[in-house]
């Protein structure tokens, strides 16, 4: 019994080691290996160099099939058109808008331009109203004029002077 545990302990051994380890009769191994990686996505076409072949620095070893890579450029050159025409089409969306701003700018300073001319017209019309109230009035002192005089022109002289009040709200 003490012969069969041993040569089960045994067994169990080489089994171990025949799993964990490469048995070659005639082999002489030195050799570097090395993960090969291309930084393309493409599909290998052909292997240039053998199992066994020496290889050195710089060595070309695979030729790649390169339509995915070919595609994969035609995609970013088409996305990059694809910003450009963005960009562009922002670019004359702003000059419209900066356009339209300008002439809205330009409508509004010729606007207020328009208001302080008729502002400044309204305030000459209402010192002459204001003089030809004050020279209807001395006439009427001396009683060269009819009180009906007096009355015209001081509605003359209120109606100026609304319109100049409205001008001052417009403007401010």
């Amino acid at each position: 019994m003490v012969l069969a545990v041993v040569a089960v302990a045994f067994a169990v051994r080489e089994g171990i080691f025949a799993y964990t380890h490469v048995y070659e009769p005639n082999a002489r191994i030195q050799a570097h290996f090395t993960v090969l990686s291309s930084s393309i996505n493409a599909r290998v076409d052909k292997i240039l160099v053998r199992r066994g072949d020496t290889v050195t620095a710089g060595m070309q070893l695979a030729k790649m099939d390169a339509a995915v890579a070919a595609l994969d450029l035609e995609t970013l050159s088409a996305d990059a058109d694809k910003e450009r025409a963005r960009r562009d089409q922002i670019d004359a969306e702003l000059a419209y808008f900066r356009a339209e701003l300008a002439a809205q700018a330009d409508t509004s300073r010729a606007a207020i331009s328009s208001l302080q001319a008729e502002y400044r017209t309204a305030k000459e019309r209402h010192q002459i109203a204001k003089t030809n109230v004050e020279r209807v009035r001395a006439l009427l002192d001396r009683s060269v004029v009819s009180r009906q005089r007096i009355d015209e022109a001081t509605d003359a002289l209120l109606s100026v002077t609304s319109d100049l009040r409205d001008l001052q709200t417009r403007i401010n």
